[in-house]
């Protein structure tokens, strides 16, 4: 290896160690201020919540903060562990968050703590759901000065059983932290400018017509075709084609449950005070433009 080689080898593996090191310290400093960013939402949220974790590890590209093995414990003493918490967005100056988006996955449910039938109970352990693994995504936030409220998503996924998520705009909202009862006062003149529902199935919708089934001391075949027959029935009554379109995909989907969607996209914004006012749920999916989509 000539002079010439060796010197460039060497600078090489100087910037290589240089940047290790840059690298390890940037590391170090970003879970330093991740730890004193984590306590401080912590702190914004201790009367709600007591929030624990083991460690804390940040992100350096995309600048989120991980609270791994993490407790979430309530003020009626319930208790909930957490895999990984992760903090993309998270607004903590104010009592309750302007803007959030947070990330809890594997979050862990047992069902003998809401099944109480030994039957059921063994049945659905056998299906591999005697605990029950969740992840949860929520992102929202609100402009002041377009008084609109976003929620971009809540997603939930329960392994075996299926997924939904869920977002939302909201228009004429007066969110103040300092004045829920503002916020409460003024719902009537709050509109609905958009929203969707997902839902993918995978075991949820089996197990409660199954459910519904052995309540009823039918077979599963016998509830769903009296679901469909009333759904028949109340297609009959119905002129709007959207509303029939829409109670014609909701029963393909009780025959065959997989994915389905519930879709509002009203022609202007729509009033919550609207809604209370209507009292047939074709006259809501009309003032919302709603649809059901499979």
């Amino acid at each position: 290896m000539g002079n010439k080689t060796k010197v460039i080898a060497g600078i090489v593996a100087f910037l290589l160690i240089l940047s290790g090191v840059a690298y390890a310290a940037a590391t170090f400093y970003a879970n330093k201020q991740a730890e004193k960013k984590a306590q401080e939402i912590i702190k914004s949220v201790s009367g709600f919540v007591d929030v624990k974790y083991d460690k804390i590890a940040v992100n350096l590209f995309k600048a989120d903060i991980h609270l791994k093995k993490a407790q979430l414990a309530f003020p009626d003493n319930q208790k909930i562990d957490i895999d990984d918490i992760t903090i993309n967005r998270f607004d903590y100056e104010n009592k309750i968050p302007l803007s959030l988006a947070l990330v809890f996955n594997g979050i862990y449910v047992d069902v003998k703590d809401y099944v109480q039938n030994p039957d059921d109970l063994e049945e659905l352990k056998q299906m591999g759901l005697g605990r029950i693994k969740t992840n949860l995504e929520i992102d929202y936030n609100y402009d002041k000065k377009l008084r609109e409220f976003r929620i971009n998503t809540i997603k939930n996924h329960a392994e075996k059983l299926g997924s939904v998520d869920f977002n939302l705009i909201l228009s004429d909202v007066d969110f103040n932290p300092d004045n829920i009862m503002g916020l409460i006062m003024s719902y009537p003149a709050i509109k609905i400018k958009g929203a969707k529902f997902v839902y993918n199935e995978e075991n949820l919708v089996k197990i409660l017509l199954k459910e519904a089934a052995k309540e009823q001391n039918k077979d599963v075949e016998a509830v769903i075709n009296e679901i469909c027959a009333n759904i028949d029935s109340e297609i009959a009554k119905e002129k709007d084609p959207i509303a029939r379109e829409s109670m014609g995909n909701l029963k393909k989907f009780i025959k065959n449950p997989q994915k389905i969607q519930i879709v509002i996209a009203p022609e202007k914004p729509a009033p919550l005070q609207n809604l209370g006012e209507s009292s047939q749920p074709t006259d809501i999916m009309k003032l919302l433009n709603m649809r059901v989509v499979i």
